[in-house]
């Protein structure tokens, strides 16, 4: 399974602070291009806002997603029967036998919500290692900056840490067994 789980987790956070990022990034008009709430903070201490700002969205999206129901209730993040078992879900629904394909969803998404939980440490690792460079591009970039920014520094390490925990709590949820049904 890949991990589109924990990339949504990604945009769900940053879009939680998207209007902090809005709020950061320089207004322009005709009397200013700097915002005057700032105009006192250095960089280092707007970067070390970001970092704090990004790091409550952070934690608030895993501990959200990691409920019963994080992914499957929340249109933006429930992970949707896989392209490849559509036609079977097609087939499924045809014969009245809905059951299967909403059992093999389900136990998808809780899969996922036993999972996100183990993000954590490197999304928080990935906020330390933020440069002024980094925090630069957030507030400047676009709105899924945040999102770029957490799959630059720690996609490799979500999928390595990821993918067992996945694969044992597809186990556990019964994944498996919902698909051979």
């Amino acid at each position: 399974m890949k991990l589109i789980a924990l990339l949504a987790a990604f945009a769900v956070a940053s879009s939680t602070h998207a209007a902090l990022l809005d709020f950061l990034k320089p207004k322009t008009n005709s009397t200013s291009t700097a915002l005057p709430s700032l105009a006192g903070l250095s960089q280092d201490q707007v970067a070390e806002a970001l970092k704090q700002a990004l790091g409550k969205g952070v934690t608030s999206a895993i501990t959200n997603l990691a409920k019963p129901d994080g992914f499957l209730a929340n249109p933006k993040v429930k992970i949707p029967m896989p392209e490849k078992l559509q036609t079977v879900e097609k087939t499924l629904r045809a014969l009245k036998q809905d059951q299967y394909a909403d059992e093999f969803v389900t136990t998808m998404n809780r899969a996922a919500e036993a999972a996100v939980p183990a993000a954590l440490p490197i999304f928080t690792d990935a906020l330390k290692s933020m440069t002024m460079d980094d925090a630069k591009k957030l507030v400047s970039g676009t709105n899924d900056s945040a999102t770029q920014f957490f799959k630059t520094k720690g996609e490799k390490q979500i999928q390595e840490k990821m993918s067992p925990i996945v694969k044992q709590a597809t186990e556990k949820a019964g994944v498996t067994a919902a698909y051979k049904k």
